[in-house]
């Protein structure tokens, strides 16, 4: 089992204009101008990676759960472990 925590900024990016984007675990930082076109794109990019990944870990028997950082873990466990079959 496979689970993906993603905060909701990264579900969703709402910035426009100029930003600088840091990772949290690497520092590593890239300066990025937002337009609308550039999050229609990263949206498009975003469905397509996580469900490679689903359907990916899927072929190998593996479940994966995208989970947001901002569900708590109770809600976590109760819906989407019991909508996965993973727990009853």
């Amino acid at each position: 089992m496979v689970v993906q925590t993603l905060a909701p900024q990264e579900f969703a990016p709402e910035f426009l204009g100029d930003v600088r984007l840091t990772d949290m675990e690497t520092e590593f930082a890239v300066d990025v101008s937002a337009t609308r076109q550039v999050l229609s794109r990263y949206h498009q990019r975003f469905a397509a990676f996580t469900g490679e990944a689903r359907d990916f870990l899927q072929r190998h028997g593996a479940t994966y759960v995208l989970a947001n950082t901002q569900t708590s873990f109770e809600d976590l466990v109760l819906r989407e472990f019991r909508r996965s079959g993973l727990v009853r």
